[in-house]
């Protein structure tokens, strides 16, 4: 089934791109002057070039994805229908592209351009999302990819903007190419990557043309317009998980999807950003299916991608326990894109022999927002949920061992019930406290005999008084 649709995903990319290059090369316009976007209107008497799409719209919309931080160019395909030879060059840009270049072809070397598109296109089908233009398109980038394979060699111009602050300061004329009767081409919205940000931009340029001639004549300009959406190489969903409550001997796994919309493929590694028995990582590639229902559900294009599943156990098999209380981990993506390191997190709660707080405390030591000067003091009730278990009493140890501003001390206070107190020395550092902040009381009676702890977080915000 997979064959026959690929096969027939061939056929209409094949048949789409001879109707794209009929439509080039029948293509003339009629709008009218005077009406519309003056960049988009001709000049009277001015010689215009046919630019079949000035706006380049997607469809879907997840085929204009591309790389951030990494180079890039999109082509738009131009014919000249006019018996005269017709100068092109550039008005202005307000984009982030690093180049704006042009390549001209004679009415003989589109042809066989488009010629060798028809043969590209039957290896290229996937790229029929973005319909029969788009292909052409896509053709170009192959070619540039392999271009000693090719007939035609394309030969690309910089054009410098005439309306740059350089230009304009020499007050000099600058570069342009021209255009033969019949004759076709490209101009290309390169870019470098620097300067793109992860979200959706818009690529602007005006370009003008006028007819080849010993005497002033009018010129026509065209705006063409490129939006994209810049995505980093690598991806992941969801970069959190909250699991059930664990109780004695329970596993939980937590599911995360890790995909490329710009690579074809990558190779990942998972481990825990600490070493822990009770979590073990594991990951494996999505199938073509499931490379699908993930686009179709993120709504963005999935090249490859991975599953990455985190099992989570109460009790390693070498019989040492999570920490009762909740807890959170993070874990560590690393891919061969070399790319900074990602982190997926996951929180949960360990069930255990005590009651920590109040119902709104969910089993942490909530400090709220409290004054760096002055620091701060909270009383949490701790409560057994069965007799025969025991807090060991006196001071307590605070995670990480860096903070030393916080102090907390363990009091009973009756049968099965423990006051906890936890005190914010004054003039500690403004901020929110780290997540991984915890006040550590250790557990006699473990009935598996291993030595187990009660975790309890600390959560706030020491703020600066101005």
């Amino acid at each position: 089934m997979k064959f026959v649709t690929q096969m027939v995903l061939v056929i209409l990319a094949i048949v789409g791109v001879v109707a794209g290059i009929t439509y080039v090369s029948q293509f003339s316009s009629t709008r009218k002057t005077g009406s519309g976007d003056p960049s988009t209107v001709s000049t009277t008497n001015a010689a215009s070039l046919t630019f079949p799409i000035k706006i380049m719209n997607y469809d879907p919309p997840t085929a204009g994805e591309f790389e951030m931080h990494a180079p890039g160019h999109q082509d738009f395909r131009f014919v000249n229908k006019n018996a005269v030879p017709v100068d092109l060059g550039l008005m202005s840009k307000s984009c982030k592209c690093s180049d704006i270049q042009a390549c001209v072809l004679t009415a003989e070397e589109g042809q066989y351009l488009d010629a060798d598109a028809l043969v590209e296109a039957a290896a290229m089908f996937s790229a029929a999302e973005r319909g029969a233009l788009g292909f052409l398109g896509q053709a170009i980038q192959t070619r540039d990819a392999v271009p000693d394979m090719q007939k035609v060699k394309l030969n690309w111009q910089k054009l410098e903007p005439q309306m740059g602050a350089q230009a304009m300061k020499e007050m000099r004329p600058v570069n342009f190419v021209t255009v033969p009767p019949g004759g076709t081409g490209f101009v290309r919205f390169d870019w470098d990557g620097r300067k793109t940000k992860e979200g959706p931009d818009r690529l602007v340029i005006e370009v003008w043309t006028q007819a080849k001639s010993g005497k002033a004549v009018a010129r026509d300009f065209v705006k063409l317009e490129c939006p994209v959406t810049f995505v980093p190489p690598l991806r992941i969903s969801p970069d959190k998980v909250e699991l059930d409550e664990l109780g004695p001997r329970d596993e939980r796994i937590a599911e995360y999807y890790c995909w490329s919309a710009t690579r074809s493929s990558f190779t990942i590694n998972a481990r825990p950003l600490t070493p822990d028995p009770c979590i073990a990582v594991e990951w494996e590639p999505l199938n073509d299916e499931e490379c699908s229902k993930l686009s179709e559900r993120e709504k963005s294009r999935v090249l490859t991608g991975y599953r990455i599943r985190l099992h989570v156990h109460e009790r390693a098999s070498n019989g040492k326990p999570l920490d009762v209380g909740p807890f959170a981990r993070r874990i560590m993506i690393k891919s061969d894109m070399g790319e900074d390191e990602a982190m997926i997190g996951v929180v949960g709660a360990v069930l255990g022999d005590f009651i920590v707080g109040s119902d709104e405390d969910k089993g942490r030591v909530l400090l709220e927002s409290f004054p760096a000067r002055n620091g701060t003091i909270k009383h949490i009730i701790i409560t057994a949920r069965q007799s025969g278990v025991r807090l060991e009493v006196g001071a307590a140890r605070i995670e990480p061992s860096n903070v030393d501003y916080i102090t907390a001390t363990l009091k009973e206070d009756g049968t099965g019930r423990w006051k906890l107190l936890v005190k914010v020395a004054p003039n500690c550092p403004p901020g929110k406290i780290s997540l991984d902040t915890a006040v550590i009381l250790k557990i006699n009676g473990d009935q598996e005999g291993q030595l187990r702890q009660l975790r309890i977080p600390i959560r706030g915000v020491a703020y600066v008084k101005q």
